[in-house]
């Protein structure tokens, strides 16, 4: 087809690949569940031979520590409340986030808060400049919540907490490169679990 679109079946869900170059933010795959592991070396060749980023979402339930591991070694992000059990499991490896103060970022912040989004995403699409006020729509959703996290004073780290319908999503999450594997994310994640009850909302 004129626009280099295939489309692979998974067990529940699918993959798109898109060639056509003003469409390759398309490229995607939804609903990968635990039983799609099997898959992953041959999806990733999918996209990989035709030198394509792609994005992989797990529906919210379907993620596991096993699953997790799984895409964490493949070195593919993950998106979707779902990755909360793998993510907040204690464990030999839990980092110490006592050092790490989170608290919610005002309006007053919005030109900080998105520098901070962008340094955290150098290295992919966010970094454009264009790309602040995409963010920024999703981060200021009437009543969601944005925070900012701190190691001794300084901002190394941003999460928003969109929330619709009386349901809160774990959103965009970033931590400056130099401060990650302190457990920088961890604690954003804890904090939004933890406000569920002041916020009034599900998770």
């Amino acid at each position: 087809n004129p626009f280099g679109v295939e489309i692979r079946s998974l067990t529940q869900g699918i993959a798109c690949k898109v060639r056509h170059q003003l469409l390759k933010g398309k490229n995607r795959i939804i609903g990968f569940r635990p039983e799609d592991r099997n898959q992953l070396d041959e999806l990733l060749d999918f996209y990989h031979k035709d030198q394509l980023r792609f994005s992989l979402f797990v529906p919210h339930g379907q993620m596991t520590p096993e699953l997790f591991e799984g895409l964490v070694q493949a070195r593919l992000w993950s998106a979707g409340s779902g990755t909360v059990p793998a993510l907040i499991s204690e464990g030999n490896y839990a980092p110490d986030t006592s050092e790490i103060q989170v608290r919610r970022s005002g309006l007053e912040e919005r030109e900080a808060y998105l520098d901070l989004f962008q340094q955290a995403f150098d290295h992919r699409e966010e970094r454009a400049l264009e790309y602040r006020a995409f963010q920024w729509a999703e981060d200021d959703l009437p009543g969601g919540v944005r925070y900012i996290a701190e190691i001794d004073g300084k901002p190394v780290g941003m999460a928003s907490f969109p929330i619709r319908h009386g349901v809160g999503f774990l959103g965009t999450a970033g931590v400056l490169p130099e401060y990650r594997c302190r457990g920088v994310q961890r604690a954003p994640i804890r904090q939004r679990l933890s406000d569920t009850t002041a916020l009034r909302c599900d998770l």
